[in-house]
């Protein structure tokens, strides 16, 4: 009898864990269907490119998606903890719904054993562009195949991953190409494009399909510049509908956002005199004898943190891509860091999520040993 009240016992905590499980599930379930519902609404409001229109869709697919699995996971936990005989059914559904969710993410991947020079072989393109590339980036005109170039160190603009902003989406296709690649300051191109007397080839790969060249482009302006006059506008729409214009010119004029907040329009030549950038941060000595607009080749992301001559100063979002800060006549040292807030956050999320499910695990554990069954001979 004392084995049967133990272990009813034992069934009745593992029962109230599962429907504990379960409320948690469906908590997850009506904040995701609220952000499904979210996505579907923003997305039938906002005024944006079909590029875009066409991401926001996909998103709100995988949520939904999201949703789905979710549901079919209380669904399970609801059947586990009313019905404890069907341990081994729900077992292989919950396996089923796996195999589901791994199948919908990666059918189209073909798991083929394939050695290493195989996925990413020797370039001579990739090879030739590194030895002189210095601060500079290359433009992949879709010949190096997935993150060929990531692979071997080589900086690439073209839109690879996923994950990326706006902003580089939208200058990507609306800025002229010559435009894009100067302001990112793109030194080589790899493309298909055969070689002619007027732009010879510093690097070839012949292919099966096809061949792959290396071209150099002389006019990318640097890492960083000096602009002498300014351009104010209200919006990021405004500088968009600047900054792609053919007749702009981003070495004479740079397009700066919020109005300008009483910043200066018209400064004078100056020159970098030297440069230096790591994973997260640069640095760099300016000259300005006029004063200038000192224009960083960096994308406009809000968690870069700048200072000018050891003291914290604000950028300005530039040419609608990049980053400026106005420089007082005279020599100054500028450096940037990338210290974003939402990843410290999320890394104290983490933690404290990891910390908690280590306090679970030990008090189920400890819970668990106080409630096994013991034998008794009465």
């Amino acid at each position: 009898m004392y084995v049967s009240l133990a272990a009813d016992s034992f069934l009745g905590g593992e029962v109230a864990a599962l429907r504990s499980i379960r409320n948690a599930t469906l908590l997850a379930v009506l904040v995701a269907a609220g952000m499904w519902v979210g996505l579907d609404w923003r997305s039938s409001v906002s005024d944006v490119s079909p590029e875009a229109m066409a991401r926001w869709a996909d998103l709100t697919r995988w949520v939904g998606f999201l949703v789905v699995l979710l549901v079919c996971s209380v669904l399970l936990l609801g059947v586990r903890s009313r019905f404890p005989s069907s341990r081994r059914a729900v077992s292989l559904l919950a396996i089923a719904v796996i195999a589901v969710d791994l199948v919908a993410i990666g059918w189209h991947a073909r798991l083929t054993e394939r050695a290493p020079d195989d996925v990413y072989p020797p370039s001579p393109v990739i090879a030739r562009a590194l030895t002189d590339l210095g601060w500079g980036r290359a433009y992949d005109e879709w010949v190096l195949l997935g993150n060929h170039g990531q692979a071997y160190g080589l900086p690439s603009v073209t839109r690879t991953f996923p994950l990326h902003l706006e902003r580089f989406s939208q200058a990507t296709d609306r800025f002229p190409l010559d435009r894009l690649l100067d302001l990112l300051n793109v030194r080589y191109v790899t493309t298909w494009q055969q070689p002619s007397q007027s732009r010879p080839a510093l690097a070839s790969q012949i292919g099966p399909g096809a061949s792959t060249h290396l071209y150099a482009r002389a006019t990318a302006p640097g890492p960083a510049w000096i602009v002498p006059s300014a351009l104010f506008v209200d919006n990021a729409d405004a500088a968009l509908n600047i900054a792609s214009q053919a007749s702009f010119d981003p070495r004479l004029t740079v397009v700066l956002e919020r109005g300008g907040q009483g910043l200066p329009s018209q400064g004078g030549s100056g020159r970098v005199l030297a440069y230096r950038r790591g994973w997260n941060d640069l640095d760099l000595t300016a000259e300005a004898p006029q004063g200038g607009y000192l224009v960083v080749s960096e994308m406009a992301y809000p968690s870069w943190r700048a200072q000018l001559d050891d003291r914290p100063v604000a950028t300005t979002p530039a040419d609608y891509v990049l980053q400026a800060v106005w420089l007082p006549p005279g020599t100054h040292r500028f450096s940037m860091s990338f210290d974003s807030d939402t990843l410290k956050w999320g890394l104290a999320v983490t933690a404290a999520t990891l910390l908690a499910l280590a306090g679970y695990a030990v008090w189920s554990v400890q819970n668990r040993i106080g409630r096994t069954p013991r034998l008794s001979a009465t």
